[in-house]
């Protein structure tokens, strides 16, 4: 479409990559535009965007749990030494 991709920015998730996703030019999509055409992905894109979700779950979901043990086994060992909790 001669357009350039947006760039996705993700922190931690490494550097911004071209967004394979469609995206409108406007808030307002034409209506008139309905093509309904399924257009060819590389097989590099398509591993990207599966590598995407995988970073995407893994920080939403894996590593927030990791840190919820992490800080109560912290908090676990800091109360046996008598000592105030680990703040989160």
């Amino acid at each position: 479409l001669g357009q350039e991709r947006p760039l996705l920015r993700t922190p931690s998730l490494g550097p911004p990559r071209p967004c394979t996703l469609a995206m409108p030019s406007t808030a307002h999509p034409l209506s008139d535009v309905t093509s309904l055409q399924i257009i060819d992905v590389e097989p590099e894109e398509a591993e990207w965007c599966l590598e995407l979700v995988e970073r995407l779950f893994d920080h939403y979901y894996i590593r927030p749990a990791m840190d919820e043990r992490r800080l109560a086994e912290l908090n676990e060992k800091l109360t046996h030494a008598g000592k105030p909790l680990a703040k989160s």
